[in-house]
């Protein structure tokens, strides 16, 4: 390669990879810097920290960049300065072998990505150990440009080689695939190239995931509040192996319907299953469903202790509460109908029994016996019924007697003889089996 990647940034195998004062306008040091201590200590030894000079100049009508030559008595450590006088020898390089970050107070900061020795490229010693630095300091922000992608990841700058950063300053994670990319072009096909660009390659599936994540907390948040349409902006092809499995940027603006984004979306790259149909997921939950039916809501059960499970069962089964049937969220309700609408999913289903109404209600109750509460009897629940027969409630067992030819009630006495989430008394259980055996005897059952 023609442009050389200065000597000055990798003559010691642990030099930072950070710049220090620039001058475009002269080439030795002003008033200001310190004296003969700075150029003893640089004589002596090359802290990790140690810095070198970084300029740029116009040559031909574009910027070439320069750095200070990598002799002792040119290199400096943070807090010394060279000696008043001090000549600098500058060396043009290679500003694609670098990622300039940011300037702070006239001191830009880079990271060196390429060394050269013995005229070969090389990957600096120093570079991975920064990259790991930037990858592990990832922030996701809202992004301020609502016209392109709705986040920015940002890294902070890793002036300092050890375990905390001393800059606080953050800058756009794209800045850094940006400069790989543009060094990787630069090359040509070999081993150097092949590294980089696996390294390149990890950072930005560090950035996915980092995406991802939020994406994901966003989501989740919105449905938490309320939001039964939230969009996703980021997506993952679950199907293995498929370049979108490690996630993609799934723009809602491609996807826009006559209710906002679609919810359903199908692989970019339009790969399928092993039966050949291509692969399509919810964006928002990751299943299979329609695109007009909910997301299922995470079961509020996993959370739970064992003793919290038992209680929730408890006052399901004394009638006090009921499990609803699509998102397993525990409910109480007033002394009114026992048509409910879950506040979690807004299912609509009987506290009774817990059945999910897909139909009209008044197909799901029927008139009740005469008791103390309800002199003139009253519409309810048939499974509610049917277990207040089984407990001996008053005038119920009469009713559920005289009611052995209705055929459909007799079914409804079978589910709620074999109800698993609601076991019945040994007492009750008998008098329910002996109703269905007379039902049977008289033809209403088969």
């Amino acid at each position: 390669m023609a442009t050389k990647t200065s000597e000055a940034a990798h003559s010691h195998p642990k030099t930072s990879a950070h710049s220090g004062n620039a001058d475009d306008k002269s080439t030795t040091c002003d008033g200001k810097c310190h004296h003969a201590e700075a150029a003893v200590a640089a004589e002596t030894v090359l802290s990790r920290r140690r810095r070198c000079m970084f300029k740029w100049v116009i040559e031909g009508g574009k910027k070439v960049l320069y750095l200070a030559d990598g002799s002792k008595e040119q290199g400096f450590d943070d807090g010394d300065r060279l000696s008043p006088g001090s000549k600098i020898n500058w060396i043009k390089v290679d500003p694609r072998h670098l990622i300039i970050l940011h300037t702070s107070r006239r001191q830009p900061h880079f990271i060196v990505i390429l060394a050269e020795e013995d005229g070969v490229l090389e990957i600096d010693d120093y570079f991975e150990i920064k990259l790991s630095m930037l990858s592990e300091t990832m922030v996701v922000e809202s992004s301020s440009r609502k016209n392109h992608r709705p986040y920015d990841v940002l890294v902070k700058c890793p002036k300092d080689p050890g375990a905390s950063c001393e800059c606080k300053k953050m800058i756009s994670a794209q800045k850094v695939s940006e400069s790989l990319s543009l060094a990787i072009s630069t090359l040509d096909d070999g081993p150097v190239k092949e590294r980089l660009t696996t390294i390149l390659e990890r950072f930005e599936s560090c950035v996915m995931e980092k995406l991802l994540e939020h994406d994901k907390k966003r989501i989740e948040q919105e449905r938490a509040n309320g939001f039964m349409r939230p969009y996703a902006y980021f997506g993952r092809c679950p199907k293995d192996g498929c370049v979108c499995n490690g996630g993609f940027f799934c723009n809602p603006r491609d996807r826009m319907s006559a209710r906002g984004p679609l919810k359903i979306i199908r692989c970019p790259t339009g790969c399928t299953d092993e039966h050949g149909v291509p692969t399509w997921w919810c964006s928002i939950c990751g299943g299979q469903h329609l695109e007009d039916e909910n997301c299922p809501l995470p079961d509020p059960r996993k959370d739970m202790s064992t003793e919290q499970l038992a209680f929730f069962d408890s006052e399901v089964k004394a009638g006090r509460m009921q499990w609803c049937p699509e998102c397993f969220a525990c409910h109480s309700k007033d002394l009114n109908c026992d048509h409910v609408t879950c506040p979690r999913c807004r299912t609509e289903y009987c506290h009774g029994c817990g059945e999910r109404f897909t139909g009209d209600y008044v197909n799901h109750i029927i008139m009740g016996p005469v008791d103390e509460m309800h002199p003139r009897g009253h519409y309810g629940c048939r499974r509610t019924l049917i277990r207040w027969s089984a407990e001996n409630r008053t005038g119920h067992r009469d009713w559920l007697t005289d009611s052995v030819m209705c055929s459909p009630l007799m079914q409804e006495v079978r589910v709620v003889l074999e109800d698993p989430m609601r076991p019945l008394e040994d007492e009750g259980r008998l008098f329910l089996q002996e109703i269905i055996a007379r039902a049977i005897d008289r033809g209403s059952l088969r």
